[in-house]
C-alpha cells in the first residue's frame, strides 16, 4: 500500500505540481472503531478538516485515495477548503451569524468538494491502472447513486 501512496503522490506532483504536505494519513486494522467515536459512525471512511487527517481501512486504496489525497489536497490548495480548515479551527468563538455564513457556504460548496475527490479517485486509479479497484467503488450503491447524480448534472 505504502508503494501505491508515493506513486500516486508522485503522479499528483508530476502532473499538477501539488502533494499532500500538512495533510496526515491513518491506516485503520477497524475504521468503525474510530469512526464510532466520529459524528459520522455509518461511514467507510472520513476526512477531519479541523486537523487534515484521513481516516481508511488499511486495505482500501480506493478510499485512502479518496480521503487523503482527494479531500486533502482539496483543503490544502483550495480557497474554500482553506477556509473549511480554519472554520471548522475557530468553531467555538464563532458567533451565531459566522456559524450560519459557514454552514451556508458549506451547503453551496459540499458538492465541489465531494466530486474533486471522486475525480482525483478515478483520475488515480486508473493511472495507477487499478480499474478493478474502481469499477468494485462504483458498484457501492451509494457512489452509484451520486455517480447517476452526477450524470444528470453533466447533461443539463
Amino acid at each position: 500500500m505504502q508503494k501505491l501512496i508515493l506513486e500516486a503522490s508522485d503522479i499528483l506532483e508530476d502532473k499538477f505540481k501539488i502533494k499532500p504536505v500538512r495533510t496526515r494519513l491513518f491506516l485503520h486494522e477497524d475504521i468503525n472503531k474510530f469512526l464510532s467515536q466520529t459524528r459520522n459512525p455509518h461511514a467507510r471512511s472520513i476526512f477531519l478538516p479541523r486537523n487534515l487527517s484521513a481516516h481508511v481501512p488499511q486495505d482500501r486504496l480506493d478510499l485512502l485515495i479518496h480521503e487523503y489525497l482527494g479531500h486533502g489536497l482539496y483543503c490544502e490548495q483550495t480557497p474554500y477548503g482553506q477556509r473549511m480548515v480554519e472554520d471548522e479551527q475557530k468553531f467555538e468563538s464563532m458567533n451565531q451569524d459566522e456559524i450560519r455564513e459557514a454552514l451556508r457556504l458549506h451547503e453551496q460548496l459540499k458538492f465541489v468538494f465531494e466530486a474533486h475527490a471522486l475525480w482525483t479517485e478515478d483520475f488515480l486509479l486508473r493511472k495507477l491502472k487499478k480499474e478493478e479497484v474502481l469499477e468494485r467503488r462504483i458498484e457501492e450503491s451509494l457512489l452509484k447513486k451520486l455517480f447517476k447524480y452526477v450524470t444528470i448534472l453533466i447533461y443539463i
